[in-house]
């Protein structure tokens, strides 16, 4: 092969064909290419070896390219002389601040970012609005704090009224009253038959259990005696504006709502019917006692001869048990 390949040093432009680019005498390599001005005798691959002539691609033996191997060299040569490496062991992030890179010529420094960082309320709010944000938190605190303790209230109302009571939570016991008359009147004079009684259940869920109930001609409001156990001994009195001539009583035993509620509670089986004289007193020798059935509907009991009276009282003497409520009721009374 002719040695012409020696010339390129001294060349005025890049002998590769695709480049042409001019270049420095006495330089080894193309700035623009990056490939080598003077070209290899031979294949630079070790396996092959084979002649070369000068602006070769690709070798006539192998057929791979001749430059690639090349300028990679030559790039990497370059890289190292031109940009310094610099290595910062893992596990001290004062290197950084100790040692800063040192900026290139004609490259811009590299910019540092901070992460973000939420503003505080003090960044965020003026000092009005500050105390307005303190204001409203402790008012839904407030809120919060009154709404748990009415659920608790009614929480507690719903399970003392529902349990099976065998205690004094949920009773409200009314003394009874001798020997005085409380009725509705007017200029004086007494209007209508009212009712009272030894006892009374406390309300519940909206519920009232007064003795009032057995006179407002409904089924499903009821008396409801309210000690504890079956209410043995109490009793209910009801009384007239003047005497009254009485020859028949009907009652409906039970809280007549439903049939559901009727066998819950507990039903008269056994009352005593006693009058009240002139003197305004309930006496057992002036009474009656009548046997109930076990159903919810009206019961009659006519008397053996009209009494004229004042008022009269149906004291609890035996009962029938409720599936769930020990309490016993009475809806209506009426009389003929």
């Amino acid at each position: 092969m002719p040695d012409d390949h020696h010339s390129y040093l001294g060349a005025q432009q890049c002998p590769h064909p695709d480049c042409g680019a001019p270049v420095t005498p006495g330089k080894k390599f193309c700035r623009t290419c990056g490939r080598l001005l003077q070209v290899p005798e031979s294949c630079p691959y070790p396996d092959c070896g084979a002649q070369i002539a000068p602006g070769e691609k690709l070798c006539s033996k192998c057929g791979r390219e001749l430059q690639p191997a090349v300028s990679a060299a030559h790039r990497d040569a370059t890289a190292s002389a031109v940009v310094p490496s610099r290595v910062i062991p893992i596990g001290r992030p004062d290197d950084s601040e100790s040692n800063p890179p040192q900026a290139l010529p004609g490259v811009a420094p590299p910019q540092t970012f901070a992460p973000p960082t939420a503003p505080s309320t003090e960044q965020r709010l003026p000092p009005l609005a500050q105390q307005s944000l303190i204001t409203q938190t402790g008012l839904m605190w407030k809120g919060g704090l009154a709404f748990a303790a009415i659920i608790g209230v009614v929480g507690m109302y719903y399970y003392v009224g529902k349990r099976p009571h065998d205690g004094r939570a949920r009773y409200e016991v009314v003394p009874p009253i001798v020997g005085t008359r409380q009725v509705d009147v007017t200029d004086g004079a007494p209007t209508a038959p009212f009712a009272r009684a030894s006892s009374v259940l406390a309300p519940q869920l909206g519920n009232r259990y007064g003795a009032e109930n057995v006179l407002d001609g409904k089924l499903d409001t009821a008396w409801v005696e309210g000690v504890p156990g079956p209410g043995i001994g109490e009793w209910l009195d009801v009384e007239f504006p003047r005497p009254t001539p009485i020859s028949q009583i009907e009652i409906f035993p039970g809280y007549g709502k439903n049939q559901q509620i009727f066998e819950k509670n507990n039903r008269p089986k056994t009352i005593q019917l006693q009058f009240m004289d002139d003197h305004l007193q309930f006496r057992t020798g002036n009474s009656k006692t009548i046997h109930l059935e076990d159903a919810a509907r009206w019961q009659t009991y006519p008397l053996a001869a009209p009494i004229q009276t004042p008022g009269v009282r149906f004291v609890i003497v035996e009962v029938y048990r409720g599936t769930t409520y020990d309490d016993t009721a009475i809806s209506e009374v009426r009389f003929r």
